[in-house]
């Protein structure tokens, strides 16, 4: 598997979003990011 990485994706920290028509808290957080590449290296997969 590629995966691919960009430390601009760190600085991405919306406030809200809308969810099947209400505003709805993130989860595309920067420590989401930080979680999914930990669990990459954890698995052997190079980022």
């Amino acid at each position: 598997m590629k995966a691919f990485f960009s430390e601009e994706q760190l600085l991405h920290s919306p406030r809200q979003f809308m969810r099947l028509g209400r505003i709805s808290a993130p989860t595309d957080l920067p420590s989401r990011a930080e979680s999914l590449q930990h669990a990459l290296a954890a698995r052997g997969i190079k980022v």
